[in-house]
């Protein structure tokens, strides 16, 4: 490598680190304002203003408000996953566990989880963070259903990845009537685990099934 070569590379370096630390900035100080604020009180000026940077920029980068949003909230969410997801077992009972978790993390950070299922259910046609939001979900319930299908669990006639798709929007969509206070705070959890279990319900056989209805019993007993 020539001195030019290496002079180049060290410039770009110097540039990927600085470029880095400015969006580790803005997304930062984006989900603070999410936290003080709420979705309805971010603004590109402000969050231009708070990272330091110019509203150019952000409009640059990210397009509109919506995506720098549900970038900063989709990044939060997709570590809180994979906490949930340290903090549970394996099989039926540790996704249960994990939908806890994710429970607890939503009443812990109210303004995040409005955010995000804002974003979640928009209008928009084209939506790359929704996508990437359905992704992480659906991939840990397509986890699920491959286990019980290796252990003859689930129904033969199943397409796990339709399934998992479909689990991952009604728990969205708890979260979304959660949001809007059609679901109480302190039912949350118990909420999301019975529509993933009345789902369940119509796709699992023998054990399984069983194990399942127990399950969803218990869960309604909780809800009624």
């Amino acid at each position: 490598m020539t001195r030019v070569d290496a002079a180049t590379q060290k410039r770009s370096s110097y540039a990927s680190e600085a470029m880095a630390r400015r969006r580790s900035r803005v997304l930062e100080e984006t989900r603070r304002l999410i936290a003080e604020a709420g979705y309805d009180g971010v603004t590109m000026r402000l969050l231009a203003e708070r990272s330091e940077v110019a509203s150019a920029t952000l409009y640059n980068i990210y397009g509109n408000k919506e995506t720098l949003i549900a970038t900063a909230v989709s990044e939060l969410f997709e570590e809180q996953m994979a906490q949930g997801l340290r903090h549970s077992g394996g099989g039926l009972d540790g996704e249960l566990s994990r939908i806890e978790w994710i429970a607890s993390e939503i009443l812990r950070m109210p303004e995040y989880a409005r955010a995000m299922v804002t974003v979640y259910f928009s209008g928009s046609a084209e939506n790359v963070v929704r996508d990437l939001l359905h992704q992480i979900t659906s991939t840990t319930y397509a986890g699920l259903l491959t286990g019980m299908q290796r252990d003859g669990g689930l129904a033969p006639w199943v397409n796990v990845g339709l399934a998992a798709s479909e689990l991952a929007n009604h728990e969205y969509a708890v979260v979304h009537e959660w949001a809007i206070g059609q679901v109480p705070s302190d039912t949350l959890a118990e909420r999301q685990k019975y529509v993933m279990l009345l789902t369940l319900g119509g796709i699992t056989q023998g054990e399984t099934a069983e194990t399942v209805r127990a399950r969803l019993q218990a869960c309604q007993e909780k809800l009624v």
